[in-house]
């Protein structure tokens, strides 16, 4: 194998080494991401984070049964 060669494939690995590090960093915060959201009366409110939970809660009186969801 010629020395260009050579080069050309510490080179093409150590970028490919690089590339794993910096998407496993990206994970790790994206993971750590969390976003609350509310109506503008905060009778329903919702969590979602980056690790794949999820969370809501709804209060107030029961919905009217046109508004029900409907079951699957």
């Amino acid at each position: 194998m010629t020395d260009a060669a050579e080069d050309w494939i510490r080179s093409w690995s150590s970028s490919i080494s690089e590339r794993a590090a910096a998407a496993h960093e990206l994970s790790d915060r994206v993971a750590r991401l969390t976003v609350d959201a509310a109506d503008v009366d905060h009778l329903v409110t919702a969590t979602v984070n980056g690790s794949d939970s999820e969370s809501a809660r709804a209060e107030g009186p029961e919905p009217h049964p046109r508004h029900a969801p409907v079951p699957r």
